[in-house]
């Protein structure tokens, strides 16, 4: 009988032990640590046992909570993570190409319910009611993509094939995320101001709020600090060689901008204070459909108001997060991104940015920062 007591017993310890580990956590911090302690003791815990690579900036009550860098920047050049590391942030490039589009609005010189058509010649009948609103909510009808990111296609070629493409829905009928349609809004700001798109975000956003470690590939200011290596699906990425006049079919306003984790917390102070006068910014933070406004997703969650995009670059993965009602922005880069399906099946992802910015507001919300980052697909955690 004491042998089964035993055995109950070790059987008990055996249940706990993998209950503990189907939550996905041995780790415990210190309650006694301010929350910025916390948070650091956390990251460094997803670096050093849940392989995070990446840089992360928190800011709460308008100032810094965090601005770390943790893990690997390049493992062959044995560089590591600092706030300094400058990163392709994929989509995060939207909400800037929405922050030059209503710009111009905000100066008179382009309307959101003007229509492609205004802009381009041999606009095909099906397209020709499209509007820059539409364009900016993601309800134009147009598809995902027009074409491969690393596609030689010059401007001409790029709206040649755009504008032949087939629509995925009627225009204004429903959200449809779309690359394409971002690309479509990169060449209309270079229509209305005669300038090309890398000279208009450079001039009029990076320029004018000093954000020196801001700009796109092959930019002679940031190939000094170039230094990171990006990782899709552990495959290396030699940035230097990217010529970034044809990347993104050589219109670039889906993706393509570099940028650190100051710079984009320099963006978004200026963009949610005096960068746009009051109607123009509940213009940009206000949903269409499912959700989207100009540039931003905006949802309502526990803790208030969210607005964020995401973004996944060649070799990288970036998140911003706004939650104004608890006034804390979160910013998160990687250099590591994994996506491998079969047969159209994600079999193992890993988003890295998206799903431990998602996971440390809960964390901080709750004070539990035992809980670690969902995965989004297929579910389960780190």
């Amino acid at each position: 009988m004491k042998t089964d007591r035993i055995n109950i017993k070790l059987y008990l310890i055996i249940f706990s032990l993998l209950l503990l580990t189907a939550c996905g956590s041995h780790f415990i911090p210190d309650d006694n640590l301010p929350l910025e302690d916390k948070v650091d003791e956390y990251f460094n815990y997803l670096s050093n046992e849940k392989n995070f690579h990446g840089v992360v900036l928190i800011s709460k009550d308008e100032k810094i909570l965090i601005n770390k860098g943790y893990g690997s920047a390049s493992d062959e050049k044995q560089l590591s993570m600092k706030p300094e590391t400058i990163m392709d942030i994929g989509s995060i490039t939207k909400p800037f190409t929405s922050t030059a589009i209503m710009k111009l609005v905000e100066e008179n010189a382009l309307d959101t319910e003007q229509k492609i058509v205004d802009f381009f010649p041999n606009v095909p009948v099906d397209k020709q009611a499209i509007t820059v609103h539409q364009l900016l909510t993601h309800t134009s009808g147009f598809p995902s993509d027009f074409a491969d990111d690393l596609d030689t296609l010059t401007k001409e070629q790029a709206l040649k094939k755009i504008l032949s493409s087939e629509l995925v829905a009627q225009p204004g009928e429903k959200y449809e995320y779309s690359n394409t349609g971002y690309a479509v809004l990169a060449l209309i700001i270079e229509k209305v101001t005669d300038k090309s798109y890398h000279s208009y975000v450079r001039d009029n956003i990076f320029s004018k709020l000093n954000m020196d470690s801001s700009g796109f590939y092959g930019d002679n200011h940031l190939s000094k600090n170039l230094y990171y290596t990006g990782y899709m699906n552990t495959t290396k990425t030699d940035y230097t060689s990217i010529n970034a006049s044809y990347l993104y079919g050589g219109t670039l306003g889906n993706g393509g901008i570099l940028s650190t984790t100051n710079d984009l917390l320099t963006w978004i102070n200026a963009i949610t204070d005096s960068f746009f006068s009051p109607t123009i910014k509940e213009r940009i933070f206000t949903s269409a459909k499912d959700g989207y406004g100009y540039g931003w997703v905006a949802n309502s969650t526990d803790y208030g108001k969210k607005f964020w995009h995401d973004g996944g670059g060649l070799g990288g993965n970036s998140y911003i997060a706004m939650y104004p009602e608890k006034q804390i922005t979160i910013i998160i880069q990687s250099n590591r991104i994994t996506y491998k399906t079969v047969f159209g099946i994600p079999l193992k992802v890993l988003i890295p940015a998206d799903e431990a910015g998602k996971q440390i507001m809960e964390n901080m919300m709750s004070n539990d920062f035992t809980k670690m980052p969902k995965k989004t697909f297929p579910g389960g955690r780190w």
